[in-house]
Parts: C-alpha cells; structure tokens; sequence
C-alpha cells in the first residue's frame, strides 16, 4: 500500500457497494446510506426495500418508527416499497400509531394504499375507534371516507374506547363516541345507557370532570323523574372525591339530597367532613344537607369529622349551627371522641365551643380518663390546660394519675 493511502468507500465502484449493502442489516445499512450523499442516491432504494420487509427493529417496524417521528419522506418510501400499515408490532400498528401521534398526514398516506383490512391493536381497538376516542374528528372523517366500519358484533372496543375518553378527560373523543354508538353498537344499544349511568358518569363524578359529565348528561335518555334521580345519585361519588364545582353542577341539573346515603348511611356531608373539605361542607349546606344526619355509627357529620382530626371542618360545621351535644353511643362526648383521634389541637376548640371538660361517658369516665389509658400525653397536657383535673371521679380504681 502506498504511503499516504487513506481507504475510502467512495472510491469503491457502485456495483460493489451494492453487493456489500446485500450482505448488511438494516441499521448497517443506513449507517452506510448516510456516509456519503453519493450513497444516499444509490442505497436508499435498497434501505426502504430492507426495511419494508423487516418486522421489528428496537421493539417496533421502520414504518411504525417514521410514523411515530413524523417522517414523511420515510414513511411514503417504505410504502412505496411495500411496508404493511396493518402489520401488528407488540400490540399496535403504523395506521394506530398515526392516529395516536396526531400525524394525520401519515393517516392519508396509509388510507392512500387501499388497506383493505382495518386492525385491530392488542386493546381491540379499531383505528376509527380509537381515533374518536381521542377526539381526533378529521381523522375519522379520513377513515369512513376509505371505508372504515362503525358497526361491531362486539361492543367491547366500544366499552374500552370510550371509557379511555373519560379517563382522558377527552370532551370532543367522548361526543364522538356517543354520536357513533348506535352504528357501533347495533342491537347492543340499550346497553348504552346503562353504562352511562352506572358507569361512565360515576366515574366521572369521583374525579370531578365536570365538562366530561356534562356531555354525558346530554346523551343520557331517562325520563326527568330518573334524571334527577341519577343527578342525586351522582353526588355521592363528587362528593367522595371532593369535586366542588361538579356537586354545584349536579344541583343545577336538579339533584336532591334527601335520603341520599351509602350503605352505612353516611351522607355526602359527612364523606365531605371527614376529609376536611370545607369548601364542599358549604356547598352542601347552602343546598340544605341535613347537618344533624346520622351515619350507622350514629355519627353526625361534626362526629365523623371529629374522628377524623378535621379540625377545619369541625369550626365550620360548629358555626353553621351542628350540634355539639348530640348524643352519642355509652353516653360519650365530643371530647371523648376527640381522645379517640388522638387530635389535642381539637380539645379547646371543642371545649371553647361549649362541651363540659369533666363529662363522663355510661361508665364515669371523663376524655382524661380515656387519655390516660391510651397514654396520650399531647391529648392529657391539652385536657389539663383547658381544666381537667387530676382527681377527677371516675369509675372505681380509674382515677387518672
């Protein structure tokens, strides 16, 4: 070799460059490819070739990669060189990963191939269902002008698609959905409306998507007495998940809270109470919760929120008027509550308020007593400072020391 020689592939003939880009993978070969312009006119043929035909690089297909990245120019050439649009790849394909990167453009070229088949992904889901899952209404508009089916024998990508809808808070996806269900569900129709109710409205509710409830509301066919109903219904899962603004909706909409309770009885005041959500606790009493209802602990709303330490909910239900002396089981107070939370910051709110820091629970025993038997000092040291005392009576050979 003469000195000085530097090897180059561009001095290298075509033809055996060619014959050495036959013997390479598809990574090689673009890595070849993009070595020299020279050989990005001679090899890029042979690249698509290679990668039309290959079923997955790095977890997914060449298509699927330059559909996701928004390469045009790839994605017509692997087309063109015959990639499969339908192919599955872990669970998805080039046409549902168009949709769901918003590349409509790649949409068309795929549509543009004729694909007489429409796949599903590995969830079941058809492209024009997930593309009105997602709101994305030009490109359904793409999929029924190329033939695109609404109508199923099973209604189960239907179910999943629009509950994905609701879970992205996807107003325009979940209309969509809704305007499509009687194609799509055909003879299954009646089931709509049982998922709306029981289903899709609750779950919405819970998480306060207020625009998403209201565009179920508009598809939910009941006669008015059943609305309001299901509106009453509905405020328990708001108020569970503490939704303000989607409980005051569902009262504009006619919801009632007289009756309304869970299993045990607690009302949405109390669920509201419980967790120190104060905002709510007003909305609910401005729409006449009743403040004094009993949960099967027979725990108003300020008991339950006593238990629970919410020492903000407990003023504010104290200043709309709750009753501190309500009785309540073995003949405890409030204050004896309040031991049982292990909440001191309650004890001169409470005893503030009014409850006597001497009464005594069935057996004699004062919230100290309770406070001693738990060794609770916070809650001793807070008793003692608003006049608890020592000697205090109580039942025989219980005197707290």
């Amino acid at each position: 070799m003469p000195p000085g020689f530097q090897p180059s592939l561009s001095k290298l003939p075509p033809e055996l460059i060619l014959e050495i880009a036959s013997h390479l993978g598809i990574r090689d070969l673009n890595a070849l490819v993009q070595t020299a312009r020279q050989y990005d006119t001679l090899l890029s043929r042979d690249l698509y070739q290679v990668g039309a035909k290959r079923t997955r690089v790095n977890g997914k297909t060449p298509l699927i990669w330059a559909v996701r990245n928004h390469r045009l120019v790839a994605t017509q050439s692997l087309l063109e060189q015959g990639a499969d649009p339908a192919a599955n790849v872990l669970g998805t394909t080039a046409i549902h990963e168009a949709i769901r990167s918003n590349n409509t453009q790649a949409v068309e070229l795929i549509l543009a191939q004729n694909i007489s088949v429409f796949p599903h992904n590995g969830s079941g889901i058809t492209p024009l269902i997930l593309a009105a899952s997602r709101g994305k209404r030009l490109a359904v508009h793409l999929l029924l002008e190329a033939g695109a089916s609404v109508s199923c024998t099973d209604p189960t990508d239907w179910q999943i698609a629009i509950r994905l809808a609701v879970a992205e808070q996807n107003e325009l996806g979940c209309r969509l959905l809704l305007e499509m269900a009687p194609q799509v569900l055909g003879s299954n129709v009646d089931w709509l409306q049982h998922d709306i109710k029981i289903q899709l409205m609750p779950d919405a509710a819970r998480n306060g998507y207020t625009a998403i409830l209201k565009v179920l509301w508009d598809f939910y066919v009941a006669p008015e007495s059943e609305r309001q109903a299901t509106a009453s219904y509905l405020l328990l899962p708001a108020a569970y998940g503490g939704c303000v603004n989607t409980t005051r909706w569902l009262f504009s909409v006619g919801a009632k809270l007289a009756g309304l309770g869970t299993t045990d009885k607690k009302t949405a005041l109390h669920m509201a109470a419980e967790d120190n959500l104060c905002e709510l606790v007003r909305v609910l009493l401005d729409f006449d919760a009743d403040i004094e209802a009993r949960d099967d602990d027979h725990h108003t709303p300020l008991h339950a929120a006593i238990c629970c330490g919410a020492i903000d909910a407990v003023r504010l239900l104290l200043d709309r008027g709750a009753n501190l002396l309500a009785p309540l089981p073995l003949g405890q107070s409030t204050l004896h509550l309040c031991v049982g939370c292990s909440n001191a910051e309650l004890v001169p709110v409470l005893c503030h308020a009014g409850v006597d820091v001497h009464a005594t629970d069935d057996d004699g025993n004062t919230a100290l007593h309770y406070a001693v038997r738990r060794g609770d000092a916070d809650v001793e040291k807070a008793l003692l400072e608003v006049g608890a005392t020592l000697n205090a009576p109580g039942i025989p050979g219980n005197t707290p020391t």
